[in-house]
C-alpha cells in the first residue's frame, strides 16, 4: 500500500529530529530527577541547537524523503540528497550528491532508504567517521541498512554525537544489545508508520482492493 504512512514517518523523523537537537526528552528525565536548579544554571552544559542553517543530509528520497525535505525547508535547514552507490539516477536534483560527500556536510542524516544488496550495512564505520563529532543519524528507513556494531562503537567513542531510530536490525532487539545501554542512542518501536489516519488509510485500502477483488476488477488479478 503506497503513500498511506508518509505523513506519520515524515513527523516522526522531525519529532525525533527535534528531540536530539533541544535534548527535551533527557532535559524532563533529569527535571524529574530534582535537577531543575543544575540545569538553569549550568549554561554552558545545557543548550538548544537551532535548525535554522543546519544541513539535513536524507538517504531515500521518494514520497517520504521528499516530504522530510519539505519539513526540513520549512525549519531553516538546508537540505542534501545522498546518492545510494552503485544506483544510477536519471534526474537532475540540484542538491543530489555523492553519499560521501553528504555525510562529510551534513549535521544531520536521515535515512529512508528500502533495503537492497546495495544498502545493507551502507552506513559503517568508515563512512561514519567522515562525519561531524556533532553530526546525528536517523534512521527510519530499515535496520540493517546501519551496521549496528559499528554504529555503537561511533556513538561509544564520540565519532558522532547521537543517533536516534525506529527500526533495528533485531525487532525487537535482542536483550544483549549494547546499543539500548547508550544515552545517546533513541529508539522506537518501529512505529513510525502508526499514526491514527495512517491506519484508516491502510484498512481503507485494503477494503477498496478486497471488493475490487471480489468484483473480478482489481488490475493485474483475476478471481478464481
Amino acid at each position: 500500500m503506497a503513500n498511506y504512512s508518509t505523513n506519520s514517518v515524515s513527523q516522526l523523523t522531525m519529532t525525533l529530529l527535534l528531540n536530539e537537537l533541544t535534548r527535551a526528552e533527557r532535559l524532563s528525565q533529569e527535571v524529574k530527577q530534582n535537577k531543575w536548579e543544575e540545569i538553569s544554571n549550568k549554561m554552558d552544559r545545557y543548550y538548544h541547537v537551532d535548525t535554522e542553517g543546519k544541513v539535513l543530509g536524507i538517504l531515500g528520497h521518494g514520497n517520504i524523503g521528499k516530504r522530510v525535505e519539505q519539513y526540513a525547508k520549512s525549519f531553516g535547514m538546508e537540505v542534501m540528497i545522498a546518492k545510494i552507490p552503485g544506483r544510477e539516477y536519471t534526474d537532475n536534483l540540484e542538491n543530489r550528491f555523492e553519499l560521501d560527500e553528504v555525510l562529510e556536510k551534513c549535521d544531520i542524516f536521515s535515512i529512508h532508504a528500502p533495503l537492497t544488496d546495495l544498502t545493507r550495512d551502507l552506513i559503517n564505520l568508515d563512512r561514519m567517521k567522515k562525519m561531524k563529532k556533532s553530526a546525528i543519524i536517523l534512521n527510519l528507513g530499515r535496520g540493517p541498512i546501519i551496521n549496528e556494531d559499528d554504529l555503537y562503537y561511533a556513538l561509544k567513542n564520540n565519532i558522532i554525537a547521537s543517533a536516534a531510530t525506529d527500526v533495528m536490525t533485531s525487532e525487537p532487539p535482542k536483550s544483549d544489545c549494547k546499543l539500548l545501554e547508550l544515552d545517546n542512542f533513541t529508539v522506537t518501536p518501529h512505529l513510525a508508520w502508526k499514526s491514527l489516519k495512517s491506519v484508516e488509510r491502510l484498512f481503507a485500502a485494503i477494503e477498496n482492493n478486497l471488493n475490487l477483488f471480489l468484483e473480478n476488477k482489481l488490475v493485474g488479478l483475476e478471481s478464481k
